[in-house]
């Protein structure tokens, strides 16, 4: 799939359109592919438009967000962290408009109450009467913050953190090695998310955890009976002619319709969804159904393969609330670094066929990421530098020696004029010594490195 994308967006974008119109650009990318994509459409001329719940590529992408919401498209300017920031003080002030409309009716109904019956003040709240009926005219209905959530209870009765099984020495691919050996004991509570290029081995890792595909070599040790449970990417494609429910008793035949009725409305399926074909059931609501099944057992292990894939924005978040407060253990493959970032407490990278483990989220991944660059980068200058330093010809240690010396002086003679309070107020004159204290800086440390090239 991933493959299939890269390949599309090679030939769209060679047509280099005024207008791109994406719907779910980053389904089936990988993590790499994604943030390349991103640095280019930050460059691209032309306008974007477009369908995501990628949350991080639309914080990266969009200066506008549309949200469209029970058959009403409201428009925030910004990312998508300004958007849940407006969003947010827009429900302040509409609670706020819709506490002040009725407390004015409540007061104008306790008026008309009041005076009514009184002959002399009938007119009065006949006034009032209109008054309050232009109000009710156009009164606001009640805002909500929250759509309705699906209900997930995924708690486990366990809370002790204790060795689950061990990865020994595996290798993991179909006939050719997809990475190099590598060793590791999962812990209950352990949230292990898998990222990595498309086709380097995520998802037959996992298979492979899961005892669907056999390592190439190596072995996995469970210190104790486990019962694992997994979720495929591709279990929402769901076949079939039956309906919702007759799907679901299919697979659960044990339980009682008003079990089964209980468990499908935990995730939003009422009365007529249950009669709806699965086969016309969206994407989201076909990853919500698997879910449902997934979920009726009680499993000591999640094993979730790009587990966010068609889920809309609202569950996704329930999801990982669930996910985060959930105290067994998860290992997942994912592409969503927001995802990533609200439920990992470990992080393997699959680069290069070697598997690197990192303690943390994506962004501290990254941030460690970003670091080492900068310090490989900031070595590789120093030795291009010290590289680049030629010891002159016909200049001796002692003349670089004293040379220096000189210079320190001047230099120590400029500070004193530079700090002296008699100058604090003649900025030209500052400004002049600013200037030829840093080119004397520079000076100094060049002769410096001359020297120390004699001493090597």
């Amino acid at each position: 799939g991933g493959e299939k994308s890269k390949i599309a967006f090679s030939k769209l974008l060679l047509d280099s359109p005024s207008l791109l119109i994406l719907d779910e650009p980053t389904n089936h990318l990988d993590v790499n592919t994604i943030e390349w994509l991103e640095d280019y459409l930050l460059d691209y001329q032309g306008a974007i438009l477009l369908v995501s719940h990628d949350r991080f590529f639309i914080d990266c992408i969009c200066s506008k967000i549309v949200e469209i919401d029970n058959k009403v498209a409201t428009s925030y300017n910004g990312n998508y962290t300004f958007y849940l920031e407006q969003k947010a003080l827009h429900y302040e002030q509409m609670l706020a408009k819709y506490n002040h409309e009725q407390e004015q009716i409540k007061k104008l109904q306790e008026l008309i109450k009041k005076f009514m019956p009184h002959p002399t003040k009938t007119s009065f709240a006949h006034d009032r009467e209109k008054k309050l009926a232009r109000i009710q005219k156009n009164a606001i209905d009640k805002p909500k913050l929250e759509h309705q959530k699906v209900k997930f209870n995924l708690n486990k009765e366990e809370v002790r953190r204790v060795r689950q099984l061990t990865l020994e020495n595996i290798e993991v691919g179909y006939t050719s090695k997809l990475n190099n050996a590598f060793s590791y004991t999962v812990f209950s509570g352990d949230k292990i998310a898998i990222l990595g290029d498309n086709g380097c081995g995520k998802t037959t890792m996992i298979k492979s955890i899961c005892n669907m595909l056999p390592f190439l070599s190596g072995r996995v040790v469970k210190h104790r009976e486990l019962r694992i449970g997994y979720y495929d990417q591709n279990q929402i494609y769901i076949e079939g002619n039956e309906n919702v429910f007759d799907n679901f008793h299919n697979a659960f035949p044990y339980m009682d319709n008003f079990q089964i009725r209980s468990q499908l409305a935990k995730f939003l399926f009422y009365s007529d969804d249950l009669e709806k074909s699965v086969q016309s059931l969206s994407g989201g609501e076909k990853a919500k159904l698997s879910f449902a099944k997934l979920l009726v057992k009680n499993y000591d292990i999640l094993v979730l393969d790009e587990p966010t894939n068609h889920l809309d924005l609202e569950t996704k978040r329930v999801l990982e609330e669930a996910l985060s407060s959930y105290n067994g253990t998860i290992i997942f493959v994912s592409h969503d670094r927001f995802f990533v970032d609200e439920i990992a407490n470990h992080v393997f990278i699959f680069n290069n066929k070697n598997v690197e483990i990192h303690e943390g989220n994506y962004s501290s991944y990254r941030i460690n990421k970003e670091k080492t660059k900068s310090e490989e980068k900031e070595i590789k200058e120093k030795k291009v530098k010290k590289e680049k330093v030629v010891k002159p010809k016909n200049i001796s240690p002692l003349k670089v020696e004293k040379e220096l010396t000189t210079k320190q002086e001047q230099l120590d003679k400029l500070k004193k004029e530079y700090q002296d309070d008699a100058n604090c107020d003649n900025y030209i004159l500052l400004e002049e010594l600013h200037e030829k204290i840093t080119k004397l800086e520079s000076e100094i440390q060049e002769l410096e490195e001359i020297y120390l090239s004699f001493l090597e």
